[in-house]
């Protein structure tokens, strides 16, 4: 289901939150509580806002995926952003 965030000074933003199998198993097997999976999706989505101009589902899905490795080795933002 889409959900509807609201962005100061952004007005509502739709994210089609779709489900990947590759994402689906990392986020099964990732050994995270649900509600840290939620608070690291709430972060990805900040840090997604900060980093780019107008950032779509797959940058704040590769961000949450980083934020979701980074928590898994004791790390903190390291890299989350980090554009090659």
């Amino acid at each position: 289901m889409p959900r509807t965030y609201l962005f100061a000074g952004l007005g509502p933003k739709l994210l089609v939150m779709e489900t990947r199998t590759s994402k689906s198993k990392l986020l099964t097997s990732s050994g995270l509580t649900e509600l840290e999976l939620m608070e690291l999706q709430d972060q990805a989505i900040d840090l997604a806002l900060q980093a780019f101009n107008e950032p779509t589902d797959a940058h704040i899905d590769a961000v949450q995926e980083r934020l979701i490795w980074n928590a898994q080795h004791g790390l903190g933002e390291q890299g989350a952003v980090t554009i090659h």
